[in-house]
């Protein structure tokens, strides 16, 4: 989760987003994402801005974002529709006795415009697997990120007392879950699905 810890690398792993900026407001940062659409969709673009919460108890990383408004980016550019990320949500979770991060995504957001529901469902759903996909795949071979590297120290520490990895079928939102080998720290980043 080196990656997601970096906003900067969003443009690598999410693979629809083409153009990211940001912009640091006080300890607040606000992004402006930019989604090329197949024709004959017109392209979309977020303002967003993300919360991220650390419970070091259960080792666990929560980021939350939802569309907001800035002045440095109106929503007048021609042939744009500025959609709305009603919210998403991230958590990865260190495995007890691994090297494995559980990973949960969803989100929920209006595309605005006249697209057909089905079709947006359809593009968020796969939208969602793809990213976790890449992100892990990213994600693979990287060190892990300073600020939760001793969550693997933790991990380590389990494992070699004898404690067993919790049984994946009891974790909540099981079509959400995907289980990241090699990935180790935790995250902060602006990440939106997929959007028709």
């Amino acid at each position: 989760l080196s990656v997601f810890a970096e906003p900067a690398l969003n443009l690598k792993w999410n693979e629809r987003l083409s153009e990211q900026t940001l912009l640091h407001a006080g300890n607040r940062t606000v992004a402006h994402q930019l989604y090329p659409m197949p024709w004959p969709l017109t392209d979309r673009d977020f303002v967003l801005t993300c919360d991220e919460r650390v419970d070091e108890r259960s080792r666990s990383f929560f980021s939350s974002c939802s569309s907001t408004s800035h002045p440095a980016f109106p929503s007048q550019e021609p042939g744009v529709v500025r959609a709305e990320l009603v919210r998403s949500s991230w958590s990865f979770t260190a495995v007890p006795g691994s090297e494995s991060t559980h990973v949960t995504f969803s989100s929920a957001v209006d595309p605005k415009g006249a697209i057909p529901r089905p079709l947006v469902a359809a593009a968020q759903r796969l939208g969602r697997d793809q990213l976790i996909s890449a992100l892990v795949e990213e994600a693979r071979g990287r060190t892990p990120s300073p600020r939760f590297e001793h969550w693997a120290a933790a991990a380590d520490a389990q494992g070699q007392a004898g404690h067993s990895t919790p049984n994946r079928a009891s974790w909540p939102s099981a079509a959400l879950v995907r289980t990241a080998r090699g990935v180790v720290a935790v995250v902060r980043g602006v990440a939106t699905a997929a959007t028709a």
